[in-house]
């Protein structure tokens, strides 16, 4: 039923002539994808560069925005940025042939409705602009839908607080949308990275080790030698937290016993822990219950959550990691109390499905590190969000979808200068498989 009403949709979209603008220096694309979109039924411009494209724009609102990235002059993440400040309703796909990781995440965080790899399949680029402009005509009616639920807000006050929670669902949904097109233009993106980048990358590390071997190198060399292996260890973290983000991996559930993981965990990361002047202190409540997880999947949650404590304590410091077991609802989270801020996602929510015969586990993460900002702290999780030069804002984005994934919540608490707390509640096993 829903492929039915997407191609209605599609259908009504062409009759009504959805006006395209296709921006491109190449002309012979620029003349392909005209042809080819005007007889699909849409109103087509050209734009040969991003200065011709936005004086178009100025001119006329187009429903859809088709841009190269590699441009003279303005190039197309720039012209996709000066679109949506004139008009955010307006979808744009950005083409390249030139893909890397860095504009793929910077076009989809301002909003980009999908990063398309040249060579383009016209069918599925076709796909792709008729999936934008549903999705652009489904927030027009959804907000037209707001306007009226308001206008009834005004003149029945008696039913105001059923209509927020109304107005709640709907922004959710949208939010939703968003997200998923986000994991769809990433997605695709990862596989890409994967394929082009992991063979250089390790012919390049093979290399460099062979001349690392050479004893005769001078040590200016050896040092520049060094640089360049920390730089593909870098590229290949980052094309592994692309993977982990677009990937839902099948999770092989078995009893986990939460103490002996994580000191695993921190004996796996002990060098980088004292490299960085960094003490742990260990409060493992002893003979916890135990929980029924992915014991990698998990790991890999609290390496993230230790290598961010890390990068906040540049100077060392101490980690505190601790478990317990937790008595009903009430019962969590004690260690945020003492802090001035506290964020946990949608805690509410989902505090019915933390505990099981109303026991929870806990496990917290306390560093002496910089802290997060007030306003910064409710976007933690968010993916791409990052205040570090060389981070990607995937790492925690990734931990909370792990920890969703058990059916847990995960919260943080920080202190400016003071210090950060991770906060990870999971339901305890009641014994049965899974």
């Amino acid at each position: 039923m829903e492929n039915a009403l997407n191609k209605k949709m599609g259908e009504e979209l062409k009759q009504d002539k959805a006006s395209l603008l296709v921006v491109d220096d190449e002309k012979g694309i620029r003349d392909i994808f005209s042809r080819i979109l005007t007889e699909e039924g849409y109103q087509v411009e050209t734009a040969e560069d991003g200065y011709q494209a936005m004086r178009a724009f100025k001119k006329r609102p187009f429903d859809l925005v088709l841009a190269d990235i590699k441009m003279p002059g303005m190039d197309g993440i720039k012209l996709l940025e000066e679109i949506k400040k004139i008009n955010s309703e307006t979808e744009v796909l950005i083409i390249t042939g030139y893909s890397s990781v860095e504009s793929a995440a910077q076009a989809v965080g301002l909003g980009a409705s999908a990063y398309i790899l040249k060579p383009t399949d016209i069918n599925n680029l076709s796909l792709d602009i008729e999936s934008a402009l549903i999705k652009q005509r489904l927030r027009k009616e959804n907000n037209l839908l707001m306007e009226r639920l308001q206008r009834v807000n005004k003149k029945n006050a008696s039913i105001l607080e059923d209509l927020k929670g109304s107005y709640k669902e709907l922004k959710a949904t949208e939010a939703k949308l968003i997200q998923s097109a986000k994991l769809a233009a990433i997605g695709t993106l990862a596989a890409g990275v994967a394929h082009e980048l992991s063979n250089p990358l390790t012919i390049i590390a093979g290399r460099t080790e062979l001349l690392l071997m050479d004893e005769e190198k001078d040590p200016e060399s050896r040092n520049n030698l060094m640089v360049t292996m920390q730089q593909v260890d870098r590229a290949e973290k980052i094309v592994q937290n692309l993977l982990s983000f677009s990937r839902r991996c099948e999770q092989h559930l078995r009893p986990i016993e939460a103490n002996p993981l994580l000191q695993e965990t921190i004996d796996l990361l002990e060098y980088q822990l004292s490299h960085n002047r960094i003490r742990v202190t260990r409060k493992f409540e002893p003979e916890l219950p135990k929980m029924l997880g992915d014991g990698n999947q998990l790991q890999q949650a609290f390496v993230n959550i230790i290598t961010n404590a890390c990068q906040s304590m540049r100077k060392g410091g101490i980690l505190t990691v601790a478990t317990r077991k937790t008595m009903g609802k009430n019962d969590i989270h004690p260690l945020s109390r003492s802090a001035d801020l506290t964020f946990f996602p949608k805690v509410s929510q989902n505090k019915r499905r933390i505990s099981n015969n109303g026991v929870s586990l806990q496990i917290d993460f306390s560093d002496t590190g910089c802290g997060i900002a007030s306003k910064n702290l409710s976007k933690a999780f968010e993916p791409f969000f990052t205040t570090k030069p060389s981070g990607t804002g995937l790492g925690l984005s990734i931990t909370h979808d792990i920890v969703k994934a058990h059916n847990g919540i995960i919260g943080v608490a920080s202190k400016r200068g003071k210090g950060t707390t991770f906060s990870l509640i999971f339901p305890t096993w009641n014994g049965n498989p899974g």
